[in-house]
């Protein structure tokens, strides 16, 4: 396989400097991966059900590099000590030019994030949507 100088680098690689690049913005270090669809707002603040697992992040970043049009790791907000943060992969060569993708790695912070909270399940979620303690294990 042939890699140019644009290539995102291997997984932990991207992760280090993401980290770094995350710090030198003021942003915590220690990362929520999330799916930016599974977000739900309310009062501006945004609440995550759940957050991926460390499989998840490595097949979608392998996904990514075989498309072969770049990938951007992106945090969009803080919650309690956390940078929560999304992967994204253009879908085509336009998305690619649109959002500036060199084909390469692309690190990216919200300027003026959003409070979050990571609440866990979807039920948990909804509970503390409701402002309701509820035991699910009945």
């Amino acid at each position: 396989m042939t890699t140019s100088p644009n290539d995102p680098p291997p997984l932990p690689e991207a992760l280090v400097r993401f980290s770094t690049f995350l710090e030198s913005n003021g942003w915590p270090s220690r990362i929520e991966w999330v799916d930016a669809s599974n977000v739900s707002l309310v009062r501006g603040v945004a609440f995550f059900g759940s957050t991926w697992a460390e499989h998840e992040v490595e097949r979608k970043y392998e996904q990514a590099i075989a498309r072969g049009l770049g990938i951007q790791l992106y945090g969009m907000w803080q919650a309690e000590g956390v940078s929560v943060c999304f992967l994204y992969a253009p879908t085509d060569r336009v998305d690619a030019e649109y959002r500036m993708m060199g084909g390469g790695l692309k690190l990216s912070v919200a300027t003026d994030p959003r409070p979050a909270r990571l609440v866990g399940t979807a039920r948990a979620l909804w509970a503390r949507l409701l402002g309701r303690t509820w035991n699910f294990e009945q």
